[in-house]
C-alpha cells in the first residue's frame, strides 16, 4: 500500500470508485470529477494497493480574505478496504499538504445522517461549525465542519 498524488491516467478507477461509492444524484459527473482533480490549486491523494485504487482524498486550496484554507471536495475508501484505517492516513497527509501550502484551515461538508464520517472528524479535531438543511440534491442535511491546522 503506498500513498501518492493523482495522475492523469487514473481517472478511470478513480471514477469507478466514486460510481461504486456514491448514487444519483450524489455522485459527481465526469466533467465536474476531472475538473476538481486537474484544476492548479487541486491538492490530492491516493491508496493505492499494486495498481489498484482503493482510496482517495481530493481538497481544494482556497484564499479567503486572511484565511487560507483547504475545502475537502470528497474522500473516498472502496467498500472492501473500509475500517483500515485509510481515511486517516488520507485526511493526514491532506493536512500535511496543506500546511506546505501555508493553508491555516480545512473545511468539510458531511451529510449529517453520516455518523462513522462524523466520527472520524471528530476523532482528528474537526469542529461542527453549521448545520445546513437540504444541502444535497437528495434533500439530505449537511454538517459544515472546520479544522484549525498550524503551519510550520
Amino acid at each position: 500500500m503506498k500513498i501518492r498524488p493523482f495522475q492523469p491516467d487514473d481517472f478511470e478507477s478513480l471514477y469507478a470508485l466514486e460510481e461504486l461509492c456514491f448514487s444519483e444524484p450524489l455522485r459527481f459527473d465526469r466533467e465536474y470529477m476531472f475538473k476538481i482533480l486537474t484544476q492548479p490549486d487541486s491538492i490530492n491523494h491516493l491508496v493505492v494497493d499494486t495498481e489498484t485504487v482503493i482510496a482517495f482524498i481530493i481538497g481544494s486550496l482556497h484564499q479567503k480574505t486572511a484565511v487560507r484554507a483547504v475545502y475537502i471536495e470528497t474522500i473516498e475508501v472502496h467498500p472492501e478496504h473500509r475500517r483500515n484505517g485509510y481515511a486517516y492516513k488520507l485526511l493526514a497527509e491532506l493536512e500535511a499538504s496543506a500546511r506546505a501550502h501555508s493553508a491555516t484551515q480545512l473545511w468539510l461538508h458531511v451529510d449529517a445522517a453520516n455518523a462513522v464520517a462524523i466520527k472520524i472528524y471528530e476523532r482528528l479535531n474537526f469542529v461542527q461549525h453549521k448545520y445546513i438543511d437540504h444541502f444535497y440534491p437528495s434533500g439530505g442535511a449537511a454538517y459544515l465542519y472546520r479544522k484549525n491546522i498550524e503551519t510550520q
